[in-house]
């Protein structure tokens, strides 16, 4: 969950945990905003996207008690300290400096890399610039040529990279293996400068790696799979997964170069089989896996197809760059006598397509997909290892016994969530925050709805009447002010029945991927049953009155519908663009679709 209140403090507590804020411009801070700070103490364990803050915000209240003690005890007046207005202003003049040499020297190499024939002086004086990045870049002489490396592949040179390489080599230097296989990495990116040199190359740097095999580092592995699968000896790779896999994960690009090199070559069995096995395992493939395939297998007809099946089959989501690559395909195959023009397009809340104006597909879960989810979720999730993550076993058993006695519910509400809604850049009042929730309670209780509120003790401290009614008008659960509260809104949902509909602004992101990662059904599931019951609050009005958005009831994933005129019409999800600043109920309204007949 993302609060506004972490913008609006981030800058003072960054500046504060690096110690470059003035003493003054700290202890009034933290003075004025005690308030605040303390929910946001409880908060911001769940602040997942930004952790330095969560350390920084750390530090801000460990020293806050102190140093506002030492202010209000303190008889001298405030004042601005002349020797940390010097500090401050030394540290921004260091952090100007250093991006101004980085810059000169990403311009020094753009321009050594449009020479033709490198000479023995361009290599001295490019190791020696870069050697006097050593404050910049953690540059010695021990790793200067890996750094130099790296910085030509950021570059994207392989005719750069080949003749430094190829300089190393003539120095009669033991070239270090992790040099090297950034040269690896730097020949898979930008295949397409290469030359009859650079094979041979490959070969010899992949026969010295793989001397080594299976002592590697998992970067160094990677980019000897990509290495192979630049040459025929791709299917070597197959070994070299295999004695990696007891060591640590191997990458998704590692499949994905393993697919591609399949396809490449005509193997077309030995690459579906890879992705399918893959796609069980929850390894997405990169996309351009899905590139090699409509380049390389001839019936168009026939590709398409496969893939839009594909993408069905797994909840496979396209980004748009490979959605236009796809229409541009089916335009090309499309009969000339047909009407419908496949399109980019958008689909309304309601799940209206906006280019051939039909309705998409509502799926409900059925009860045993809802039972599965509910058994897969609750036990592994919340009562497996990751429980004192997020909570204590006396709580979760106090939490259990007291859904025994009041559920089901129809609405489990987000308490915190829903308060903080009104931002808290825009006030730190705990009156607005409770009369926020209360106007969301009584928005269901006029409905003659059972709701349960969850939220964290720290809101005891909140004003008695808006609270009261809560109490009085709906189920009332608070964890302890360090807990994480929404596996708690997912566990009482989930608990409560199929009919049940939870209240949050949270994208709930995090919780999908802690169901069985081997079974990518289930998320496709858990995705399912968000949408479906998911209800998103907009905003409350002066008078009380709440604007709610309610659940998306079509389906979310590829699927097929019967146009008007009989034939098949395709509808696949984009993937969303990341933008923070959208809220969440406006991100499926603005997810773009291909809409296709095929």
């Amino acid at each position: 969950m993302t609060f506004n209140f972490v913008n609006g403090i981030s800058n003072v507590v960054i500046k504060a945990y690096s110690k470059t804020i003035l003493r003054f411009e700290f202890c009034r801070f933290c003075y004025r905003n005690q308030s605040a700070l303390r929910d946001f103490c409880s908060l911001s364990t769940r602040c997942r996207e930004n952790h330095s803050l969560i350390r920084c915000t750390s530090y801000l209240l460990l020293t806050m008690r102190n140093r506002t003690k030492s202010i209000n005890n303190s008889d001298k007046p405030l004042y601005y300290d002349k020797e940390h207005f010097a500090n401050y202003n030394l540290k921004i003049s260091l952090k100007t400096d250093r991006e101004k040499i980085i810059s000169e020297y990403n311009n020094y190499l753009c321009g050594l890399s449009t020479t033709n024939n490198f000479s023995e002086i361009n290599w001295e004086d490019l190791k020696e610039k870069t050697l006097a990045l050593d404050r910049c870049m953690m540059v010695n002489k021990k790793n200067v040529e890996t750094i130099i490396m790296k910085n030509i592949l950021s570059l994207g040179s392989l005719h750069f990279g080949r003749s430094y390489l190829l300089y190393l080599k003539n120095q009669n230097q033991n070239v270090n293996i992790v040099t090297s296989s950034v040269y690896l990495r730097l020949c898979y990116n930008y295949w397409s400068q290469h030359n009859v040199d650079d094979v041979d190359i490959i070969k010899s740097i992949c026969d010295e790696i793989m001397s080594k095999l299976p002592l590697l580092d998992s970067k160094v592995a990677e980019s000897l799979i990509l290495g192979l699968c630049l040459i025929d000896r791709w299917k070597d790779s197959f070994g070299v997964i295999e004695s990696l896999k007891e060591y640590y994960k191997v990458s998704s690009l590692s499949y994905s170069a393993v697919i591609k090199a399949a396809f490449s070559n005509r193997d077309f069995q030995i690459g579906w089989q890879l992705l399918e096995e893959n796609m069980l395992l929850g390894i997405s493939p990169e996309e351009f896996v899905y590139d090699s395939w409509l380049d390389t297998y001839e019936d168009k007809n026939v590709a398409i197809n496969r893939l839009l099946c594909f993408f069905s089959k797994y909840d496979e989501k396209l980004s748009t760059t490979f959605a236009e690559k796809l229409l541009m395909n089916v335009k090309k195959i499309q009969h000339s006598s047909s009407n419908f023009e496949p399109s980019l397009t958008v689909v309304t809340y309601k799940g209206k397509c906006t280019n051939c104006k039909n309705n998409l597909r509502t799926e409900v879960l059925s009860v045993s997909e809802f039972n599965r989810l509910r058994t897969s979720f609750l036990d592994p999730v919340i009562i497996g290892k990751n429980i004192f993550l997020k909570s204590t076993p006396t709580e979760l058993n106090r939490f259990q016994e007291f859904l025994r006695r009041t559920a089901p519910y129809d609405f489990v509400l987000d308490g915190l969530n829903i308060a903080y809604a009104v931002g808290v850049n825009n006030t730190n009042s705990t009156d607005v925050f409770a009369n926020m929730l209360k106007s969301v309670v009584r928005y269901f209780v006029v409905k003659k709805k059972k709701v349960l509120v969850l939220g964290r003790k720290h809101m005891k401290m909140w004003p008695k009447e808006p609270m009261k009614y809560i109490e009085n008008n709906a189920n009332l659960f608070l964890t302890d002010n360090e807990s994480e509260d929404d596996p708690y809104l997912l566990y009482a949902t989930l608990y409560s029945g199929k009919n049940t509909n939870f209240v949050s602004r949270d994208l709930m992101r995090s919780h999908k991927y802690l169901l069985k990662m081997h079974e990518r059904e289930l998320n496709s599931l858990f995705l399912r049953w968000q949408y479906q019951h998911q209800y998103y609050l907009i905003y409350v009005l002066k008078n009380g009155d709440v604007i709610m958005k309610p659940p998306v009831k079509y389906l979310q994933s590829a699927h097929v519908i019967k146009g008007s005129d009989g034939n098949d019409i395709w509808h696949l999800p984009c993937k969303s663009e990341k933008n923070a600043n959208v809220p969440g109920h406006k991100k499926f309204t603005m997810k773009k679709w291909l809409c296709l007949q095929f």
